[in-house]
């Protein structure tokens, strides 16, 4: 979550993981405050992987992301952290800083027509 997504005007996500409905294979990570969160690097070797989003709902797509990056942020204590994230932990934190510069996944997309609804995604992957 990006606090632009809930009206705030601050450069603060939150990252958090675990397996669910919309995520089945989603690692286990406990929720992170990352304060004006810096992209360092990102690897040129790049993944696509299904995403959706909270200010977006009801649709999924393919969306091409590097691999591993590094970020640069405060936690909420000030202290600053410089750390490496890969695959889907990577993923959610690219997702989250474009909603800190205005962007939504669809913006990440090349061809639209490759959006499905929710209820499509689900009909892939049954429980």
């Amino acid at each position: 979550l990006a606090a632009p997504q809930v009206f705030i005007p601050l450069r603060i996500i939150i990252v958090a993981s675990k397996p669910n409905k919309r995520y089945p294979f989603a690692p286990f990570m406990q929720p992170l405050a990352m304060i004006n969160p810096q992209i360092l690097w990102q690897a040129e070797e790049t993944l696509c992987g299904w995403e959706g989003c909270l200010s977006v709902p009801g649709l999924r797509s393919q969306v091409k992301r590097p691999q591993q990056i590094r970020v640069r942020y405060l936690d909420r204590h000030g202290i600053q952290h410089e750390t490496d994230y890969s695959d889907f932990v990577a993923r959610i934190i690219l997702h989250e800083c474009d909603h800190l510069d205005g962007k939504l996944f669809l913006d990440r997309l090349d061809d639209t027509d490759e959006v499905i609804t929710e209820e499509a995604f689900q009909a892939l992957f049954p429980d």
